[in-house]
């Protein structure tokens, strides 16, 4: 056995596993994790490491989750893994109108970003020296935009033909449906309350592993990533409120993971889209998406408002992407240093880009080890 202080937590530690967009099966996400993670422990490593399978009362039904130690140490801290499983949520179907209406929000919030926003930005932060829009662009983005007002008339034509069908198998795709219901932001909309559900468990499964652990690492991978964000970002305003979780407790969230993350994304894409004049609006808005989020004072009319959202959790943020995944990529919106975004480049044959992180032992899970051991 090795040093197993480099390579094991010194405190009781949870991960808390997040799984992406599509079909998935309760727990599945939290094996490719787990049994990768413990391998390159048992492998790499060279840890003698043990699991075991233990359960606990949550609300009104029992949890697992699994459990792991350094076998015949008597004393040393837990490593445990939990999975929040939110696909249960998605029992809805979308129809062809809402995915027109997503389409053209992405489409149209794309535009406006690229021939709007990105020109001051990537000016303004170069000259602050800022480290924002790696080379001054999306690579490879920009042929898909050149496109899109295509791709839109084409599914309208499908939609409105006798073809229709085709759409309307397309709209019952697991991974576009989740998309579209968890990126309406809008109160008003039908899928809101979905969304709402998703992440109040996400923010309940954390508060429950704040009461039990000294240091938790939340790790999400695609959707599972901008869903672990908001629920941290929860955390961070539950600590400023009044009676809320005490800074103390709610620090105990040492680690944010985000694998093939589409944050940037839906960060400029899905941004609401306020007059430029209506400061309050804006600076209130800007406030409820705060967490390591960058302030873009791109307009002539930014005022600053006080930020009611004071006290900071201190979470690290490691974004771990891969050069050849269009969805994810170097995170540019949000406060993150340059050794925070990792690129891989090792691909899995047979796995696309997007799906291929929890099986890059030595990419992904050997730099969390690193990272927060």
């Amino acid at each position: 056995m090795i040093q197993t202080e480099r390579t094991w937590p010194k405190m009781d530690t949870a991960f808390l596993v997040i799984h992406g967009v599509g079909s998935h099966r309760p727990f599945e996400a939290l094996d490719d994790f787990a049994r990768n993670f413990l391998d390159v422990l048992k492998v790499d490593k060279k840890v003698n490491v043990k699991c075991t399978h233990k359960v606990q009362r949550k609300a009104d039904w029992i949890e697992s989750y699994i459990s792991s130690y350094i076998d015949g140490t008597a004393g040393m801290p837990t490593l445990d893994f939990y999975e929040y499983y939110w696909d249960c949520y998605m029992c809805r179907e979308i129809t062809v109108r809402e995915l027109i209406e997503w389409i053209d929000t992405a489409s149209d919030g794309a535009w406006y970003f690229y021939k709007n926003e990105m020109p001051k930005l990537a000016k303004q932060y170069e000259e602050l020296g800022v480290d924002l829009f790696k080379d001054g662009e999306f690579r490879g983005y920009d042929v898909l935009l050149n496109r899109s007002a295509i791709i839109r008339l084409i599914i309208r034509l499908i939609a409105y033909s006798p073809f229709r069908f085709i759409i309307e198998r397309l709209s019952q795709w697991n991974s576009l449906k989740d998309l579209v219901i968890y990126t309406s932001s809008d109160v008003r909309s039908q899928n809101y309350e979905i969304r709402r559900k998703i992440l109040d468990g996400a923010v309940e499964e954390l508060k429950l592993l704040l009461n039990r652990y000294k240091q938790i690492v939340v790790v999400g991978h695609s959707l599972g990533s901008v869903i672990a964000y908001d629920a941290v970002d929860r955390i961070a305003h539950d600590m400023n409120i009044p009676g809320g979780i005490s800074p103390q407790v709610a620090r105990r969230i040492k680690g944010l993971v985000t694998l093939g993350s589409p944050l940037d994304k839906i960060a400029f894409f899905f941004a609401e889209r306020t007059p430029e004049e209506n400061f309050i609006q804006r600076g209130i808005l800007a406030h409820f998406h705060n967490f390591r989020r960058r302030k873009l004072k791109i307009d002539r009319h930014f005022k600053d408002i006080e930020d009611p959202f004071q006290k900071k959790l201190g979470t690290r943020w490691l974004n771990i992407y891969h050069e050849k995944d269009r969805i994810s990529g170097h995170l540019d919106a949000y406060y993150l240093a340059p050794k925070d975004n990792v690129p891989c480049k090792k691909t899995i044959p047979g796995v696309s880009t997007h799906s291929c992180y929890w099986q890059l032992r030595r990419e992904c899970h050997d730099k969390i080890i690193q990272r927060f051991f």
